[in-house]
């Protein structure tokens, strides 16, 4: 029996201290790693997709209605809350409408002053964007738990935002979306 058989132990013998050595030769970095991921670059478009939805107010008061309305289904809604359906919505628009820019004002002291990894800090502020719009859906709309305003919110807020990703990836115009991606940095990787 060879020397580094009787002693397993000795891993010198197995593998040289030379061939373990990162510095000669295997420093060769995974071609994957080199190019930004396509999931950062969805979230990043995605946060930028929703705050811009947002800010279309006037359109999306009677798409809060309509969202509504889609969200309850074929049951008849209460009749205090066809009264204030309108007046519900526009306020939950005009909260969103408010408090979405804080959202990019801290994502860009994150990424740009913090400089905390962009990538990250698009999907938690993203995140935490969904959480709100959710809980602001729950709270006008009088819905009886989170998971409900998720809901809502996805109707509301993520089907025009997938649409309008969709036309802007054929198009390639929208203003109010390229001056908010630009208050967004870029992921790198």
């Amino acid at each position: 029996m060879a020397r580094a058989e009787s002693r397993p132990w000795d891993l010198n013998r197995i593998m040289p201290a030379w061939e373990s050595d990162a510095s000669r030769g295997c420093t060769a970095i995974p071609a994957f790693s080199l190019a930004i991921m396509p999931v950062y670059l969805f979230v990043w478009q995605l946060l930028a997709w929703s705050v811009t939805v947002v800010a279309f107010l006037p359109l999306t008061i009677p798409w809060g209605v309509l969202a509504y309305k889609i969200w309850h289904g074929a049951k008849e809604i209460e009749e205090d809350m066809s009264e204030e359906l309108w007046s519900r919505s526009w306020r939950a628009n005009l909260v969103l409408l408010i408090t979405s820019p804080i959202f990019i004002v801290l994502d860009f002291v994150a990424a740009v002053w913090f400089e905390l990894p962009a990538e990250l800090v698009h999907i938690v502020i993203w995140v935490f964007f969904v959480a709100f719009v959710a809980w602001m859906m729950m709270f006008f709309f009088s819905l009886e738990d989170f998971f409900q305003g998720l809901l809502l919110t996805t109707l509301h807020v993520y089907l025009p935002a997938v649409t309008l990703m969709l036309l802007w990836w054929m198009t390639r115009w929208n203003p109010l979306f390229v001056y908010v991606l630009g208050w967004l940095k870029e992921p790198k990787g």
